[in-house]
């Protein structure tokens, strides 16, 4: 797989090394050496080496502009695909980019969703993804789902937290799930996604689980599974994980998102 180009822009020193732990060693992702300079973005822009661009709107005294600015004026097929992180809720500041490819994560943001995104979207083909300008909606169930295997201790830097994310989603959006299969209609639907079998999505997800099994949080795993873990095996299969999960997040408020001092 091509590797793809991706540049973090943050005034927070704590917030890029987060991030860069957060996609480093992900597949298809090249990741440069995170900024605070606006200058320094810039000339990277300039030089066309940046394909994916996570970039803080209040990066500097101008709000970002100059960099908004020097994205504007790029050729079409050179633009990166930009991540804007803004504290603003309005669409009226990106009026002037439309037309370029514009995700925006309004302040407070789950930094998690953030790499999904980069990862849906940073490794399609440019004509596949089209071009669109909008803010990331991240529905009340999503970040249930979220906060929930956070909270147990599911890695969100495994590849298969973003799976299991969206098999939990898809289950709990089902209405109906007692004639759900795991194996016949959610697995195949990620897989896709995701561009791999379903196979790997069974694989990748049971890595997780059994990885908050043994690192994770042991008194919010019996607080939310209790007993109902199949006593031999010590730890639940993933259609019992998946479905547990799913109730879990229906009944349970949603909890505080990161934040970032």
């Amino acid at each position: 797989m091509e590797k793809r180009n991706l540049l973090l822009a943050f005034r927070s020193e704590r917030e890029r090394a987060a991030l860069a732990e957060a996609f480093s060693g992900l597949e298809g992702i090249a990741l440069l050496p995170p900024t605070g300079d606006a200058d320094a973005v810039l000339r990277l822009l300039e030089q066309g080496c940046v394909d994916i661009l996570v970039l803080e709107m209040m990066l500097d005294s101008a709000q970002g502009q100059p960099v908004l600015a020097a994205l504007n004026a790029l050729p079409e097929r050179r633009r990166p695909l930009l991540f804007l992180i803004t504290p603003y809720t309005e669409d009226r500041l990106l009026a002037p980019w439309a037309g370029d490819t514009v995700r925006c994560f309004i302040r407070p943001y789950l930094p998690e969703l953030l790499v999904l995104r980069v990862l849906q979207e940073g490794m399609q083909n440019e004509r596949q993804r089209g071009l669109s300008v909008g803010f990331d909606s991240v529905s009340i169930l999503e970040r249930r789902i979220s906060c929930e295997l956070l909270g147990i201790g599911v890695p969100a830097h495994h590849r298969g937290y973003y799976m299991l994310r969206d098999a939990v989603r898809l289950y709990a959006e089902s209405g109906q799930p007692a004639s759900i299969r795991i194996t016949r209609d959610i697995y195949p639907r990620i897989g896709e996604a995701y561009g791999c079998h379903g196979r790997v999505v069974e694989h990748a997800i049971r890595s997780s689980i059994e990885y908050a099994w043994s690192h994770g949080d042991l008194a919010a795993i019996h607080e939310r599974f209790g007993y109902s873990v199949n006593a031999q095996r010590g730890k639940p299969g993933n259609a019992e994980f998946i479905a547990r999960m799913a109730e879990q997040v229906r009944l349970r408020p949603t909890q505080g998102v990161s934040r970032w001092d």
